[in-house]
């Protein structure tokens, strides 16, 4: 469990980077950028495209990591939980 929840940090730290490239980059690129509002965003968005799919994967890394810490201490609590069970039918006291 220690493992993935550090792994988890991990991915966190590198989405929020990510993140925090992407909105700089584009905000940049938007004030460098002249024209209507809709024509500064469109070439605020190609010029930061490839930092965009870099935060997305970053989002959906993180996404990934956090179901398996939760698929984890699910797993973790059902053997508490067949422990418990198996105690009781065979009369033992917990610990």
């Amino acid at each position: 469990m220690r493992q993935e929840t550090n792994k988890l940090e991990q991915l966190a730290r590198t989405m929020v980077d990510a993140e925090s490239a992407h909105k700089v980059a584009y905000a940049q690129a938007l004030l460098k950028s002249e024209g209507t509002v809709g024509e500064r965003e469109a070439r605020a968005t190609i010029a930061t495209d490839n930092l965009y799919l870099q935060r997305r994967i970053a989002e959906e890394l993180y996404r990934v990591g956090r179901e398996k810490v939760v698929s984890v201490r699910t797993a973790i609590e059902a053997t508490r939980t067949l422990n418990s069970n198996l105690r009781s039918l065979a009369g033992v006291e917990p610990l």
